[in-house]
C-alpha cells in the first residue's frame, strides 16, 4: 500500500467555528428586517457559489445579495455582516496541526471568497501558519465538490489520491473526493475528527511506499 504524505484540511467548521445565524442578525438589524423571516429565506445559491469560483467582482456580489434579500444596506455594513461569520478555532487544533506538519504535507482546501479571505487570513493567522498551502476557490477558479479542485492539490503535492487524505464537514465533497482516491474523514467534531484521522495515519505507519 501506499504510504500517507500528505493531509488536506478544509478550514471552514473543521479549524474553526462559523454561524450564518450571525451573519443574517447582523443584516437584519442593520436593514431593520425580522431576522426569522430572513434565516428562513436565506439559501446559498448560485450567486454565493459564483462568487466562491472568482466569478463575480465583490461589488456584484454585494449588489446581487442585496437585490435578493431586499436589504437596504451599505457597502461596509454587508461586508460587516458577511464576515461576522467568524467564530473562534476548535480547541485542540492547533496542537495536532504543529504535531502533523512535521510529519506530512499539510494543505488547505477551501470554498470561500475575496471579501472573507481579507478576515480569515488575519484573524486566524496563528493557525494557519501549519499550512504548508491554503488552496482558496475564488482563486482557483472552481469549489468543491468539483474534481478539478482535488486534481489542482494533488498536482501541486505530486502525489496520489491514495497518498493522501482528505479531511471535511460536508457529505458531497466527501463523497467527490472518494470517487478520486482519496482517504477521506467526514467531521462531525474535533474529538471525531482526530479520532478518525489518527485511525487512518496510524493504520498506514509501516505500510510500504510501491
Amino acid at each position: 500500500m501506499t504510504k500517507i504524505k500528505a493531509i488536506v484540511f478544509d478550514l471552514g467548521k473543521v479549524i474553526f467555528d462559523l454561524s450564518y445565524e450571525q451573519v443574517i442578525a447582523y443584516w437584519a438589524e442593520k436593514a431593520n428586517k425580522n431576522y426569522q423571516e430572513l434565516l428562513d429565506g436565506f439559501v446559498y445559491n448560485d450567486i454565493f457559489e459564483q462568487y466562491e469560483r472568482g466569478e463575480l467582482s465583490d461589488a456584484a456580489f454585494r449588489d446581487a445579495v442585496r437585490t435578493i434579500y431586499h436589504l437596504p444596506i451599505t457597502d461596509e455594513e454587508f461586508d460587516a455582516g458577511w464576515n461576522n461569520i467568524y467564530l473562534d478555532i476548535f480547541d485542540g487544533i492547533n496542537n495536532l496541526l504543529r504535531d502533523l506538519s512535521a510529519q506530512y504535507h499539510v494543505v488547505a482546501l477551501s470554498n470561500t471568497n475575496h471579501i472573507h479571505k481579507l478576515v480569515w487570513e488575519v484573524r486566524y493567522a496563528d493557525t494557519l501558519q501549519y499550512f504548508e498551502k491554503i488552496f482558496a476557490s475564488h482563486e482557483m477558479g472552481c469549489r468543491k465538490p468539483e474534481p478539478q479542485c482535488f486534481h489542482m492539490v494533488l498536482d501541486y503535492l505530486n502525489l496520489a489520491p491514495e497518498a493522501t487524505v482528505f479531511v471535511d464537514d460536508h457529505p458531497a465533497n466527501i463523497e467527490a473526493a472518494n470517487r478520486i482516491g482519496l482517504h477521506t474523514v467526514l467531521v462531525t467534531s474535533f474529538p471525531q475528527m482526530q479520532h478518525d484521522l489518527m485511525q487512518i495515519l496510524n493504520k498506514q505507519e509501516n505500510t510500504i511506499v510501491e
